[in-house]
């Protein structure tokens, strides 16, 4: 009983220290992000130009689906034929 209340006492506190650590992580994500926001407030181009380089983002995964897809049509069509 010893060993295993130790071995909970053990994954306990492994959890604890997991879940600040994840905690740390957040704040310094969340520190980056307001001094992101802070920057393209400063410089107004800056959002137009992220902007500009999500919507050709998306644009280029878009086109990156759909010649997937089209490769996986192809390669079962030609499999099942």
């Amino acid at each position: 009983i010893n060993s295993s209340s130790r071995l909970a006492n053990d994954i306990l506190s492994q959890a604890y220290e997991t879940r600040y650590q994840f905690y740390a992580q957040l704040q310094s994500i969340l520190g980056s992000n307001s001094r992101m926001g802070n920057v393209v407030s400063l410089i107004p181009g800056v959002n137009s130009l992220i902007s500009m380089i999500n919507s050709r983002r998306k644009h280029d995964t878009l086109i990156l689906s759909i010649v997937a897809g089209s490769c996986t049509l192809m390669l079962l069509f030609a499999t099942f034929r």
